[in-house]
């Protein structure tokens, strides 16, 4: 990598975290591929949601969830960490998914939880020891990347993925092992560690550490220029 000479930046430069937007160019090569071979899983439009989740409740209280639909209960786990139906139902829901044992139904738990992904979020951490519970049962794919990182460790899965990025200079060579299609800009665990990651490179420039604020400068420009959705 070319090392970056501070002394030739603009003084009054200000770098901010970039602002990801359905436009950029990674979510639009990820709906291509979406209408190509269709979702991880279904995303209905809120009312339909409502709807299933009714539905839901009522399976859960009279027949167990067994009048649920697998495609219905794939489309839950999809919108889990979006509802706000309360720790009964979400309950409900994962042992709905562990006893049907089926891959497609955790990834599409795995990908709620990447997509909503909080630390601080009580459903998301319970979310995550579901899944590390229940490791053997995903998909090869996501048994791939828990062996790039463990993404269900919520406590280090941020600082982790930071260092990772300033020590390759390379976000997207390290959110490809986590999503290869690309779609990655929209969720909210990129959005974290990339805040993550400006934060560590202001901690070590305070250190005088010059070389990590030359990753990080190679992670939001292009050719020299700062990124026009880094500005």
């Amino acid at each position: 990598m070319k090392p970056t000479d501070i002394s030739t930046i603009e003084p009054n430069l200000r770098i901010h975290i970039p602002v990801f937007n359905k436009t950029s160019e990674t979510v639009s090569k990820a709906l291509s591929i979406i209408d190509k071979y269709g979702e991880v899983a279904p995303s209905p439009p809120l009312e339909e949601v409502n709807a299933l989740v009714k539905k839901a409740k009522l399976a859960f209280k009279e027949d167990d969830g067994k009048s649920l639909l697998k495609k219905e209960v794939r489309a839950l786990a999809f919108e889990s960490l979006k509802l706000d139906e309360g720790s009964e139902f979400l309950k409900n829901l994962l042992e709905e998914v562990e006893k049907r044992n089926s891959s497609p139904l955790f990834s599409a738990l795995f990908s709620s939880y990447i997509m909503k992904f909080d630390s601080n979020n009580l459903s998301c951490v319970y979310v995550a020891k579901f899944l590390k519970k229940n490791k053997e049962s995903l998909s090869r794919s996501w048994k791939r990347k828990l062996n790039f990182i463990d993404l269900l460790n919520v406590k280090t899965i941020e600082n982790t993925l930071a260092k990772k990025i300033l020590k390759t200079g390379n976000d997207k060579e390290v959110f490809d092992h986590i999503d290869p299609w690309g779609g990655y800009a929209g969720n909210n665990l990129f959005k974290i560690v990339m805040i993550e990651v400006a934060e560590q490179t202001c901690k070590r420039i305070m250190d005088n550490d010059f070389n990590t604020f030359d990753s990080f400068y190679h992670i939001i420009s292009d050719d020299g220029q700062i990124k026009l959705n880094a500005r």
